[in-house]
C-alpha cells in the first residue's frame, strides 16, 4: 500500500520488482503521489507485470508518478491517477506497458528543462487524454522530445495526443524571442476511436514584462 506521498531523493534508486502490486490510497481530495528526484526502475516481465492502481477504480484518485529525473518502465500497468506518469526532467523509457483510466495517461512538461522519452509497444486507452506534452521557455533549455513506436492510443475521452509549445519576448534593450519546442516521432502506431482529435497541436505566446507575443 502507498498511503501517503513519498519521495525518492537525489542519488537514490527505487527498484520495483516483477509481479509487485502497489495499491495507492484512494483520496481525490488529498491525492497521494510518488515523486522521483532520483531514479526509478520498474521492470516487470511478460508473465509478471507491475501494477500501480487505486481501489476502487476511477480517474484522478491519486496524483501519479512525478518524474523529475530518469526512469525505466517495462510491463507496467498504471491506472486511476491524475497523471499516470508526469515527467518534468530527464530521460525515460516506457515499454510494453498500459495506461488506463487516468486523467492523463502520460504527461510531459519541459519548463526550462529538456524532457526525453521513448514509448514502445504500449497501450494508452480510456484516459481523459492519452499523451500530453508541453514545452515552455527558451528552446535551448525547454524541450520535450517524444518517440512513440508500435503503440495503441485508443478510446480516450479527449484527444489521443496533445502537443503544446509556448514562447515569449524578453524585455530589455535587446528584445529576443524565446521559443520552446515539442518533437514527436510517431512510427507504426495506431491512434483511433478517441473522442477528441487524434493529434492536437497548439502554439501560443504570453505577456512577459508587458510585451505581448503570440504565435
Amino acid at each position: 500500500m502507498l498511503n501517503c506521498p513519498d519521495t525518492i531523493p537525489v542519488n537514490r534508486t527505487l527498484t520495483i520488482e516483477p509481479g509487485v502490486l502497489i495499491i495507492v490510497k484512494n483520496d481525490k481530495k488529498n491525492p497521494v503521489s510518488l515523486t522521483v528526484d532520483g531514479v526509478i526502475t520498474a521492470l516487470g516481465t511478460v508473465n509478471d507485470s507491475i501494477e500501480i492502481i487505486s481501489v476502487p477504480g476511477g480517474k484522478g484518485f491519486w496524483e501519479g508518478i512525478l518524474l523529475n529525473n530518469d526512469g525505466a518502465f517495462n510491463y507496467c500497468i498504471i491506472r486511476n491517477a491524475k497523471n499516470g506518469i508526469f515527467q518534468k526532467n530527464g530521460k525515460s523509457t516506457i515499454e510494453n506497458s498500459r495506461f488506463e483510466e487516468n486523467e492523463i495517461g502520460i504527461n510531459y512538461y519541459g519548463r526550462d528543462k529538456q524532457v526525453t522519452t521513448s514509448i514502445n509497444n504500449c497501450i494508452i486507452s480510456n484516459n481523459s487524454v492519452g499523451i500530453k506534452a508541453l514545452a515552455s521557455g527558451n528552446d535551448n533549455y525547454s524541450r520535450a522530445d517524444l518517440k512513440v513506436n508500435s503503440s495503441f492510443i485508443t478510446e480516450n475521452n479527449g484527444n489521443g495526443i496533445e502537443l503544446n509549445g509556448s514562447g515569449f519576448v524578453t524585455s530589455g534593450l535587446v528584445q529576443r524571442s524565446q521559443v520552446s519546442t515539442v518533437y514527436l516521432t510517431l512510427t507504426n502506431s495506431v491512434i483511433s476511436n478517441n473522442s477528441g482529435f487524434a493529434i492536437y497541436l497548439h502554439s501560443s505566446g504570453f505577456t512577459f514584462s508587458g510585451i505581448p507575443a503570440s504565435g
